[in-house]
């Protein structure tokens, strides 16, 4: 089971790999407070599908020779994990600011991220949802 970002690093290196922060925004399949895979997962048996979880930008490999006789670029050239468009937008943050700190990021949603802030619980009617950041 793979993301579409994460098919697409499959498709460039035959790496299998999925990333915390794209598992960890919209999937119901990593839990956010541990890290590890959701109850859904374990309860549906999915485990055993599901590839290694990556940080966001880590070194997937270098391109499949398929890719590089395709594109004529080296087969020395790295491809990376790719990330959630949302936490690409809350890495800057993260790298700058004094925890805590919100950001409200602007797109196809409103995203209001609050880093390091008073824990709550979610309620399915508001279509709110913890996300895992671009480190994990």
């Amino acid at each position: 089971m793979l993301t579409c970002p994460q098919f697409r690093v499959y498709r460039l290196c035959t790496e299998r790999i999925n990333d915390f922060s794209l598992l960890g925004a919209h999937t119901d399949l990593l839990d956010p407070e541990t890290g590890q895979f959701s109850t859904l997962v374990e309860s549906q048996g999915w485990t055993s599908l599901m590839p290694q979880t990556c940080r966001s930008g880590e070194r997937a490999a270098t391109l499949s020779d398929e890719m590089v006789s395709l594109t004529g670029l080296s087969p020395r050239t790295a491809v990376h994990v790719g990330i959630h468009d949302s936490n690409a937008s809350l890495v800057p943050h993260l790298l700058t600011r004094e925890r805590p700190f919100t950001v409200v990021s602007t797109g196809t949603w409103v995203m209001v991220m609050v880093v390091q802030g008073i824990p709550l619980v979610l309620d399915e009617q508001r279509d709110a949802l913890i996300n895992v950041d671009a480190f994990g």
